[in-house]
C-alpha cells in the first residue's frame, strides 16, 4: 500500500526515520478558498504580519527582536502577530524590553477568517521558521497577493519557490 504525504520534505524525512521501502506519494495541502487575493488597503506606515504556533522552532522570538533591532520606536512600522504558544510570555518580554508595545501587537491564536484579514491588511508576511514540512501560512499569504520574506527552512520544494513570492533568506 502507498502511504501519502505534502511535501518532498516529508517524504524524505519519513524515508530517512522508518527506512521504509514503501512508495511515497506527496500531495500537497490545499490552501482554503477564502484566501484570495486582495488589494492592499490604504493605510499609514507599513504593516508586517506572522502567523504560526509560539514555539522555538517558528522563532518568532528571534522576528521580535530583529524587528526591534530594524526600525526604531518612532517609526511607522507595526509587525501582528498571530498564534499561540508556550513562547508568547518570552515575545512580550522582549516588546516590553524594547518599548515596542505600540509596534508589535501579539493577537493570540486567530480563526481562517481572522487569518485571512490579518493577510489582507498587511504589507508583507515574514516567519523564520527553522522547518516546515509544507509551510501553509506563507501559501495562503501569498494567496491574498502579499509578498513574504522567509527563511530557507525545507517547506519549498527547490522547483516550488521564485523570487517574485518574496525573499527567501539562507538558514
Amino acid at each position: 500500500a502507498s502511504m501519502m504525504c505534502v511535501s518532498e520534505k516529508l517524504k524524505a524525512s519519513i524515508q530517512a526515520l522508518t527506512g521504509t521501502k514503501r512508495p511515497i506519494t506527496v500531495i500537497p495541502n490545499m490552501v482554503d478558498k477564502c484566501f484570495v487575493y486582495h488589494d492592499i488597503p490604504p493605510h499609514q506606515g507599513f504593516r508586517f504580519c506572522a502567523l504560526g504556533h509560539l514555539k522555538p522552532g517558528k522563532r518568532m522570538d528571534m522576528l521580535a527582536e530583529a524587528f526591534c533591532e530594524a526600525f526604531s520606536a518612532d517609526e511607522n512600522v507595526s509587525l501582528r502577530i498571530g498564534g499561540a504558544g508556550a513562547e508568547r510570555e518570552k515575545i512580550q518580554k522582549i516588546i516590553n524590553d524594547h518599548g515596542r508595545k505600540d509596534q508589535i501587537f501579539l493577537l493570540g491564536r486567530l480563526t481562517r477568517e481572522e487569518s485571512e484579514k490579518l493577510y489582507e491588511e498587511s504589507d508583507c508576511f515574514v516567519l523564520p521558521s527553522a522547518f516546515e514540512t509544507f509551510g501553509l501560512v506563507y501559501r495562503e499569504a501569498m494567496g491574498v497577493g502579499r509578498p513574504v520574506i522567509t527563511t530557507d527552512h525545507g517547506g519549498w520544494n527547490a522547483d516550488d519557490w521564485s523570487d517574485d513570492f518574496g525573499i527567501k533568506i539562507a538558514d
